[in-house]
């Protein structure tokens, strides 16, 4: 067999041509990117380190041209022994047109998912997969003026499919690079080098440079830290996260020993000699703090996040109706959702286990009640359990996963008058709550949970015809104010908040012996602009409302807490001295000596919020300075991680837990 080296020398040419292009179409992605959203770079932001930034990024685009060069240059290599060239050229131009085609439509909806997630790919992604594809479907031709880019991104695929169709026919091209004259050493020099330098390029970037990402150094600057990625690799990285926790090896994302007993040493709740994880977190009521109520409320508002709450954001009167219950009431700004999406949100307060990654209402264990799942509990305390969801009972499985949890009625969009009045995600929160108080007498003892649907896309109620008073940007705002939103889309929270007030006072009046937990299923993924402050993006507000009950009692001044700790805090209320419950959550209303709320990936505490990352970031909370020494955040995040931990164990094993000397991967 006769080596031949200078044919693969005359397919080199074409390979780096298809690499470069590779590169440059992902190049030009960074700069509209960059420019599209350039509102969000912090204003201290130098040019120079936007152009550190634009090269820093080539390194993660030169992973992706050379996976997708991969087989061509292979099949250049083989060359060398067999005369493969002009399969070499098929396969060539096969890679290019397909990254040519696919490469903008991916791009494309990568800059749509960052507008409603601020990220290019991520754990949202795969709720969408969950979600209702005709209700999204929907709001994506609402909310964007879908047509114009359907085909700006039809023609810059076209245009890139012809662009390297011609490069790659090109004659310059096939310069005979194969001297057969040139000495043979040389030859082989260059081949090695070339599968060198190849090989190389795909540990340029194992991961995206992220402050989460081991060995990482991001720009100061996070929203240049995002343009450093390109949507290929945000896409691996998010399916990465997601499998990692999907499958067997999951623990180890919140236990480096994979052993869970440790996880429950850390949480001072494991008894030795047992191997049943629910007896560890069985726990027993200390009695009522007060009059036991008859009726509780879980009111869930849709996006009903912490910002519109601060002083300064009033002038937009978005929450003012709410806040009268609150300043009367019990109201705790420290406070968390258990993640970043409504039904992960539900799941926990549902559930009463933390949101480790496993899309709970999808398990085929929670085809059964878990035993700390709140309704559960809730009917062997005597009450009548039932769930208000304004939407669709279809979408995520909510109702079929709300009766296997104990939910005795389940009532959807379907069952609530003017429902020929509902958009495509559910009936307005108005007639939703006149529903709830239709449907509930004082006959038996009730628990509800409500969760409401009019403060989401597509944002279709005249809010200025139900009398919204705030017509344009107020004067205090103006500076700061980036057109990311409308008025009118925020007015739908100012209408939600309305429903929502109107709702507790008429519900208290009928039934004055209740009490009503309200917060919100996560914040806001929009701002009045792109830079939003850590706490403003990721709070939501907890407000307990129920004189009767709630007359004697207050949230402690050190209280801190989250979605986890609802239903600890009720149960509290409603049970008898020595009740056994299933718990992980914390009591809002008893004093200790330390509150910590537990949110997905992030913590909060009385005076300062943790960004949990292998680099943890502390932020201050508003109108709050950051404590003058750094804070220990190590002993924070073991308790999260191990709350965690076994809620993921809980799901996924149930509740046989294995041999003390035994550690589980």
């Amino acid at each position: 067999m006769t080596l031949r080296p200078e044919r693969f020398l005359r397919q080199l040419p074409l390979d780096i041509s298809l690499w470069l292009f590779c590169v440059g179409l992902l190049a030009v992605h960074r700069l509209v990117f960059l420019f599209i959203y350039r509102g969000e770079l912090e204003p201290i932001t130098k040019a120079g380190a936007i152009i550190l930034a634009i090269l820093a990024g080539a390194r993660f685009d030169a992973v992706v041209a050379s996976t997708c060069i991969l087989p061509s240059f292979v099949l250049s290599v083989v060359c060398v022994v067999a005369q493969w060239e002009n399969a070499a050229a098929r396969v060539r131009r096969i890679l290019g047109v397909t990254f040519a085609l696919f490469t903008p439509i991916l791009c494309t909806v990568s800059l749509g998912y960052y507008k409603e997630f601020h990220e290019l790919f991520g754990p949202s992604a795969f709720g969408i997969y969950y979600d209702d594809a005709g209700a999204v479907t929907q709001d994506v031709l609402k909310e964007f003026n879908i047509i114009p880019i359907i085909l700006g991104t039809a023609a810059v695929a076209f245009i890139a499919q012809w662009l390297i169709r011609r490069i790659l026919r090109s004659q310059r091209l096939r310069i005979r690079t194969g001297d057969p004259a040139k000495p043979r050493g040389v030859q082989w020099a260059i081949l090695a080098s070339a599968v060198a330098v190849l090989l190389a390029s795909f540990y340029l970037s194992p991961r995206a440079p992220t402050a989460d990402r081991p060995g990482s150094e991001p720009p100061r600057d996070e929203f240049l830290s995002k343009t450093m990625v390109n949507p290929y690799i945000a896409a691996r990285d998010a399916l990465a996260d997601h499998f990692a926790l999907a499958n067997e090896s999951g623990i180890l994302r919140f236990l480096p020993d994979g052993n869970i007993r440790t996880a429950l040493r850390l949480l001072d709740i494991d008894r030795p000699g047992s191997d049943d994880l629910d007896s560890c977190i069985t726990r027993h009521a200390a009695g009522p703090k007060g009059a036991v109520p008859r009726h509780i409320f879980i009111v869930v508002g849709e996006t009903y996040d912490m910002w519109p709450r601060l002083p300064k954001y009033a002038s937009l009167r978005l929450t003012e109706h709410v806040q009268v219950l609150a300043d009367s009431g019990f109201y705790l700004t420290s406070f968390l959702p258990a993640s970043d999406g409504t039904m992960l949100s539900l799941n926990t307060i549902i559930t009463g286990l933390a949101d480790a990654g496993l899309v709970t209402n999808y398990q085929k264990a929670s085809a059964q009640p878990y035993p700390s799942s709140l309704p559960e509990i809730f009917k062997r305390l005597g009450y009548r359990t039932s769930l208000y969801y304004g939407g669709f009972l279809t979408w995520q499985r909510i109702g079929l996963f709300s009766k296997a949890q104990g939910f005795e009625h389940v009532y959807g969009a379907n069952d609530i008058p003017h429902a020929t009045a509902a958009n495509e995600w559910g009936v307005d929160d108005q007639y939703l709550y006149d529903f709830i108080l239709k449907t509930i007498n004082d006959t038996t003892p009730t628990f509800s949970l409500i969760m409401t649907t009019t403060y989401h896309p597509p944002f279709s109620v005249d809010v200025y015809a139900k009398g919204y008073p705030v017509r344009e940007v107020p004067e205090s705002l103006r500076s700061v104010w980036g057109n990311t939103v409308t008025l009118k889309m925020l007015g739908h929270q100012w209408w939600a908040d309305l429903c929502m007030a109107n709702f507790v006072r008429r519900a208290n009046q009928v039934f004055p012996n209740s009490v009503f937990a309200i917060t919100g299923d996560h914040s806001h993924r929009k701002f009045i602009n792109g830079r939003p402050g850590y706490y403003e993006r990721t709070a939501v507000p907890l407000i307990f409302y129920g004189p009767s009950v709630l007359s004697q009692l207050s949230f402690p001044a050190n209280a801190a807490g989250s979605h986890i700790d609802i239903g600890t805090t009720l149960i509290e209320l409603a049970a008898s001295s020595g009740f056994a419950y299933q718990s992980l959550g914390q009591d809002l209303l008893s004093p200790r000596s330390q509150f910590l709320g537990i949110g997905r990936d992030n913590l909060i505490t009385p005076d300062f919020e943790v960004e949990l990352a292998d680099l943890p970031k502390v932020h201050q909370l508003h109108q709050r300075s950051l404590p003058s020494a750094a804070p220990d955040i190590r002993p924070l995040r073991e308790i999260h991680d191990a709350i965690h931990a076994i809620s993921w164990w809980r799901i996924r094993h149930g509740a046989k837990l294995p041999p003390e000397t035994q550690t589980q991967r």
